[in-house]
Order: structure tokens, then sequence, then C-alpha cells
């Protein structure tokens, strides 16, 4: 493993700081070696020896008249070398006394004059805690024995970074051949990833037929006349799709020691449809004592609905809940708010009385009717 920096412009280095990583890594800097790489091909190696290690080296005053073109760092011995920043300090492009440099008729070099930083580079991280770096180079041509920093980095990406739980287990088939799994937000932050995903799947077979419509009468099989059109059969118009189903409520109960409730959500449903193979949604909802209140709903039949409420009131559905979630059920807590799945009955429309009124009124008189005859024809023979 190696780092390497490429230095813009070539310089006599004075110092050189390495910087280990603390936002990830614990392990210091201890065995490693550093490269400097001159202008013409030739490189000056030397290595760092500290078996304690540190956080960071300052290596220097450097001694070396020779400019360079790059730095590199390299691991030795398979010691960690977890890096974040190496900065360099540059002395002088020009080594030597000022006025050895003047030409005729021109002023001895200058002193270098520094340009303005760079702007700041992006961030290594979006959120959590990253770094970002700029630079800056001299403007002139120029001879400078100060020390001056060419690169800086400083703190960014502080925010905190959007924390999920895991993945629940995809619900079962639905009969829009859709099946849905969820998640929840544990620390809201920045970057929340989605917290559903749907995915096709092939619906159960007591799903309701699709309707298709009804296919074209057939025609009388006589041709038309030259220059009439030809009529088009009658397609009929399919029929109204049935009102969806709202799942109702069927029985509901307390769960105390829930680390993930996404996963008591999932092996609630999970259980159920293994041991029954219907199709339940579940509802759990935080309670202000810590415990979660957990609500089963179905929209099913009812005696389908009654056999899960049996389910769900034996011990032996508190244990399978209590070994595979290490939540456990608290005793007394199960209730049935609304145990009848049965679809409400629809109301009687109004021309059905009026219907129902008529037929009365037309056998009263046919009754009626019958008397007069009979009255009249034993009035005739007396």
């Amino acid at each position: 493993m190696w780092w390497q920096v490429n230095l813009t412009d070539s310089a006599v280095i004075t110092y050189i700081r390495i910087w280990g990583r603390s936002d990830c890594c614990f392990d210091l800097l201890k065995i490693f070696s550093v490269t400097l790489y001159h202008d013409d091909n030739t490189n000056t190696p030397f290595q760092i020896n500290d078996p304690v290690g540190k956080r960071n080296y300052l290596l220097g005053p450097l001694n070396y008249t020779k400019p360079v073109a790059a730095i590199k760092v390299t691991q030795l011995e398979n010691f960690p070398l977890t890096i974040a920043e190496v900065q360099v300090f540059a002395q002088q492009t020009i080594v030597g006394n000022p006025a050895d440099f003047a030409l005729p008729g021109r002023s001895p070099v200058p002193d270098c004059v520094w340009g303005n930083w760079s702007n700041w580079g992006p961030c290594s991280v979006p959120c959590g805690g990253g770094t970002q770096n700029r630079t800056r180079t001299y403007n002139n041509y120029c001879i400078n024995y100060s020390i001056l920093p060419m690169f800086e980095s400083q703190v960014c990406g502080t925010s905190v970074c959007c924390d999920v739980s895991p993945w629940s287990p995809f619900s079962g088939c639905n009969c829009d051949s859709t099946s849905t799994r969820q998640r929840i937000i544990i620390t809201p932050g920045v970057g929340c990833p989605p917290l559903s995903e749907t995915v096709s799947c092939v619906k159960p077979s007591n799903c309701p037929p699709d309707i298709v419509p009804a296919a074209p009468s057939p025609t009388s099989g006589k041709f038309p006349s030259p220059g009439q059109p030809v009529p088009s059969p009658g397609i009929p118009s399919p029929r109204p799709p049935p009102a969806p189903i709202t799942p109702k409520e069927i029985i509901t109960f307390i769960v105390k020691g829930v680390s993930d409730p996404t996963y008591l959500l999932g092996k609630v449903e999970q259980i159920i449809e293994t041991k029954l193979g219907v199709d339940i949604d579940v509802k759990v909802e935080a309670q202000p004592d810590g415990s979660h209140k957990v609500t089963i709903l179905y929209k099913g039949d009812q005696a389908t609905a009654d056999k899960i409420v049996n389910t769900v009131q034996q011990q032996q559905f508190s244990n399978d809940v209590l070994q595979q979630t290490g939540a456990s059920v608290v005793p007394g807590s199960i209730t049935t708010p609304n145990t009848d799945t049965s679809p409400e009955a629809s109301p009687i429309p109004f021309w059905v009385w009026i219907a129902v009124g008529l037929g009365i009124l037309l056998i009263i008189g046919i009754v009626i009717a019958v008397i007069v005859k009979r009255v009249v024809s034993n009035t005739e023979v007396v």
C-alpha cells in the first residue's frame, strides 16, 4: 500500500507532516518509508521506524537542496497505513543568494508572493464527518526562505447520516400481482433511502378472475348491399370492477421488549401465514410506556377471521413470538375490537319498495274481484 502526492510545481521541501486518519481507524503510524522524487529522475528515500506509533509525524527540517516533484509514502512489513492528509512545506524554488540570480539590468529575485487559496474541494463524504482540501501557489519567479503551507484541509460533512432499520420480509402476493416490504427510519438525517419496495409476483389462485370483454356477436351471414357500410358487431361494455374490500381489525395485543418494530411486524405476518396459509395485514404502534400495540387486520370471510383470532389467543402463538423476536405478549392484553369481517348488507333500492307495494295492491284487487263475483253469482241464483 502506498500514498503519493504530486506537486504542482517542483520545490525545495523543508518539512513534511503526515496525518493518520481519526474518523474511522484507530491504527497509529509506526513503520513506513518516505521517498522524495526529484526532477532529475533521482530519488531520496528514508524510513520511519517507531514501534509505539503516533497519530501524526512532522518530518524536518529536511536538508535536501534538490527540488522535489513528488512524495510517496509506502507501507512496510504489513503495518497499517491509514493516511488522512500529507502536508508539504516548501522553502524555495531557487537555491542561493538572491543577488547571485540578478541578470544585467534587472533587480535581484524577490521573495515569493503567494497567490490566493483555491476554493475548497469536494467533501470526502456527504455526512458523518469527512475532509476537504485546498491549495495555493506563488505568483512570481521568486526565492523564499519562509516555511509556508501549500496545502490545507478542514473537516466537512458533519451532518448526521440517516439510519434505517433492516428490510421487513416481503408481504404475501396480492391480487394485483405485487409484493411489498418496508423499513423505518431509526435516526433522521441526510440521505434517507426509500422506505418501501414493491416487486412483481404470481398472484394467488383464490383471487377473483380478471374481467375480459365479451367476444363480438357473430354477424347474420348476409352481405351488405353495394355502397352500404358494413355494420360493426356490438361489443358489450365490461362490468365495473368490484369495490375494494378494506381490511378490518380483528384482534389486538400488547408486546413488550421490542427492539425492531419492523422485524416484529414481519414475524407476526409470517407466523399467521405459516399456520393458516392466509394473507393478513399487521400494524405496529409504539405506546407511551415503551411497549408496542400490534393490530391484525383481515379482509376475508368470517370463518377464517375466527381461526386467526383463535390462533392468536392460544399460548403457542405467544411462545412463537417470544422465540422468534425476543419480545413477549403481555398476558390479558389480547382484545377483539371487531371480529365481524362479513361484508355489510347493501341498502334496498327505492324502486324495490315501489314494486313490492304495487304487487300487494294487485293481490288485494284480485281478491276483492273474486269476492264480488261470488256475491253477484249467489244473488242471481236466489
